[in-house]
């Protein structure tokens, strides 16, 4: 979520990700949403809520240093 606004940013969401597909590059795995804007925004514009399906990505587990290069 922007703490600015409140909104939902796609690109922080774990359903979300980049098609393949020059005409429609960005998607949400929640929604089944293929399009050319934010998935949150299709979904606003088809609910006139706001998505409600915002989950963070997780963070990957930091590596240990060491071993052969480290």
């Amino acid at each position: 979520m922007d703490e600015r606004t409140g909104r939902p940013e796609c690109h922080r969401c774990a359903a979300y990700f980049i098609t393949y597909d020059p005409r429609h590059p960005y998607g949400c795995r929640t929604f089944s949403v293929k399009s050319k804007l934010a998935p949150s925004l299709v979904v606003r514009n088809a609910s006139g809520e706001e998505c409600h399906a915002f989950e963070p990505k997780q963070k990957p587990p930091r590596r240990e240093r060491g071993g052969l290069y480290g």
